[in-house]
């Protein structure tokens, strides 16, 4: 009888425990439905671009703090380049008042401008090609042209043409639309397109003289145009400034575009400018710098200096003096010394040699 009873007892505690362990998971499963429903909720209110998005890396994460950060403090470097300038301002006046120095010492002399018919032509089609670093450096060099064109004694008509992207977002927003202000011509138009504008606008009322020493111009160019227009105006020509060039530009002739690739890609895509150049029927040239200049580093030029350079020779008509004016001290750069025809047989090879094999992709930086 006690055996009957203990039997009993124990049937009965194992359906209990059958039924608190059935229990316990019919528990586990609802919680596991409510969670995977949840879960797809969640997935359902997230938009489907943000549930795209790929995740930053901490580099990211930490650059993108680093400029949040330097846009948030845009107001407070304003204020401190501000006081910078009242001070100064006050300096300067105090000095005059002790009689220290005199008022025309702190007076810039005026140089006065001459506007020549010739338009240099800055492609910013590069912009796939650049990383955001050097699409902010190309940003900086238009700058640096602008800044160079407003001072010049002969100054160029300046225009910018594929000016469209990120770049053209740059300067609407972080640079606050100061470009536009400016006395350059912005175009999203393809180069071929702006440079038969520049054609017409050359030839407007407000397109310019040729100096007296462009009009007694007898130095050969390599790239031969003997055609003219009407009222024997020459029609000029159009040239991609390009390293990979076979010619070699000798003189900037009148009425005439010259076109700077506007790249900043640290010597990766060699080649780029010369063959979109070619892919639309240009001519193209490279600037005598190996005739003129050893240089004891990279032959490499930012996009700014080669318009500078283009400035210099207007001034000086001299491309030595114009490389020599420009080229940054940094890359140790030396006139040579003229040759005498006819003491090298050889010296005129070794010259375009030379200029051949440094590479020098002026017109690509």
């Amino acid at each position: 009888m006690a055996d009957i009873e203990k039997c009993s007892v124990t049937t009965e505690d194992a359906d209990a425990s059958l039924e608190r362990t059935s229990n316990l998971n019919q528990s586990k499963g609802d919680t596991h439905a409510s969670a995977a429903e949840e879960e797809s909720v969640g997935r359902e209110s997230v938009p489907q671009e943000v549930a795209d998005k790929p995740q930053l890396s901490k580099n990211q994460v930490k650059k993108q703090r680093k400029r949040q950060e330097w846009e948030d403090a845009r107001g407070i470097r304003k204020a401190v380049r501000k006081e910078k300038r009242v001070k100064t301002r006050e300096r300067k006046r105090s000095a005059i008042r002790n009689g220290e120095v005199s008022a025309e010492s702190f007076t810039k002399p005026h140089v006065q401008s001459e506007l020549v018919p010739i338009t240099v032509l800055i492609d910013c089609q590069f912009e796939h090609e650049m990383t955001p670093a050097e699409l902010v450096s190309m940003g900086s060099q238009l700058t640096r042209c602008y800044a160079d064109h407003r001072k010049a004694p002969y100054r160029t008509h300046l225009a910018v043409s594929s000016f469209d992207g990120v770049l053209k977002a740059r300067f609407e927003g972080i640079l606050n639309n100061q470009h536009k202000s400016w006395d350059v011509k912005f175009r999203q138009h393809h180069f071929v397109d702006v440079a038969a504008e520049a054609s017409e606008w050359m030839r407007g009322p407000k397109g310019g003289t040729v100096p007296a020493s462009m009009q007694d111009n007898e130095s050969p160019s390599t790239l031969k145009d003997s055609e003219t227009l009407d009222d024997n105006v020459p029609a000029g020509e159009v040239v991609y400034l390009t390293s990979d060039s076979p010619n070699t530009l000798q003189v900037l002739k009148p009425y005439s575009t010259y076109i700077i690739g506007g790249i900043v890609d640290k010597n990766r895509h060699k080649g780029i400018c010369y063959q979109r150049a070619c892919d639309h029927n240009t001519k193209t040239a490279r600037l005598p710098i190996g005739e003129y200049i050893k240089l004891s580093s990279r032959h490499v030029m930012a996009t700014n200096h080669v318009h500078e350079i283009m400035l210099k020779w207007l001034e000086y008509r001299d491309w030595g003096k114009a490389f020599m004016a420009v080229i940054p001290q940094r890359k140790g750069g030396a006139l040579k010394e003229p040759t005498v025809p006819g003491d090298d047989p050889d010296s005129s090879a070794t010259v375009a040699e030379e200029g051949h094999e440094d590479g020098f992709r002026e017109a690509e930086r």
